[in-house]
């Protein structure tokens, strides 16, 4: 049987199991607009009348709009001392069950109830809940890359002779403050080799970065399945589904354009920084974070 919005990404290509296929055969009549995915997180049935190598799929990850929505397994096992049978079990951030190993999930042996826990549970993330959750994923990697570029520079000052030590601390302190544009000639001399001063150089950048997204500017998320989001933090307006980049700002329009060419976790100045993370249980996701105004390249 071929399934609509069906995609099975696995390099084996085995098909899915026989229940499950059929759940979701029954489930596109009801809400056709969201996708299943078999990827390689997906669990093969557990039935022991196939071989290892041969046992289908017996879970998949549902979509909509680049969003995950959970996920859908089937698998035997004992069912509240009836007997082995198929079990199904729904799963979902938006499920959150009092007690229970698995809080996010809710089982039944019934095919009927599964649907309409999955007619319950698989909504998309409200506007404001899906932005909040991306603008915090891109503060906080951008707080990582800051500490962790002022952690090489602390220990690369930790591990020098310590003849600048007011200058040093002087040039971070003004640094800090986004004043500094150079290194004091004394510091020269000690952190003269290059990749020394790659690391002042990258924590300068970073500092810069992180003070203009503190400032403002737009987040750009780009999913692997081609689906795009974007919301401009200064502005606080809601996230919205982009279709292509040239629906974007212009000014974000060419920050775009050249963070697809840098290295992920590799800030430049007056543009941004991308991130290569998994968002929405999408592990080729890239964050762009872009910063505000005009574009402007230092050369």
């Amino acid at each position: 049987m071929t399934l609509p919005n069906f995609d099975n990404q696995l390099s084996q290509r085995v098909g899915l199991c026989k229940p499950l296929e059929d759940l979701l055969s029954n489930y596109f009549l009801i809400d056709p607009t969201v996708k299943f995915v078999a990827n390689s997180r997906s669990r093969r049935y557990n039935d022991d009348s196939f071989p290892d190598d041969e046992r289908p799929i017996g879970s998949v990850h549902a979509y909509k709009d680049s969003q995950h929505l959970g996920s859908v397994r089937v698998y035997k096992g004992e069912y509240r001392g009836l007997g082995r049978m198929n079990i199904y079990a729904v799963r979902s951030e938006i499920i959150n069950k009092s007690r229970g190993r698995n809080r996010d999930e809710v089982i039944t042996k019934d095919a009927h109830k599964a649907i309409k826990h999955m007619q319950e549970y698989f909504r998309s993330k409200s506007n404001n809940v899906f932005r909040d959750k991306i603008l915090g994923l891109a503060t906080s990697k951008i707080n990582n890359l800051r500490s962790t570029a002022q952690y090489r520079v602390n220990s690369l000052i930790n591990n020098r002779p310590h003849q600048a030590d007011t200058d040093v601390a002087l040039y971070l302190l003004a640094q800090h403050e986004g004043l500094a544009s150079a290194l004091p000639d004394s510091v020269n001399k000690i952190f003269s080799k290059s990749e020394d001063m790659q690391k002042f150089y990258d924590l300068r950048i970073a500092e810069s970065v992180a003070k203009e997204y503190e400032n403002g500017g737009a987040v750009v998320i780009a999913f692997s399945d081609g689906g795009m989001w974007y919301a401009d933090k200064s502005e606080m307006s809601d996230i919205a589904k982009v279709t292509t980049t040239y629906d974007l700002p212009k000014n974000y329009q060419e920050k775009l354009a050249l963070l697809k060419l840098c290295e992920p976790s590799q800030p430049v100045e007056n543009i941004g920084v991308k991130f290569i993370e998994e968002i929405e249980n999408d592990s080729n996701a890239i964050l762009y974070y872009l910063v505000g105004g005009e574009t402007v390249t230092l050369c």
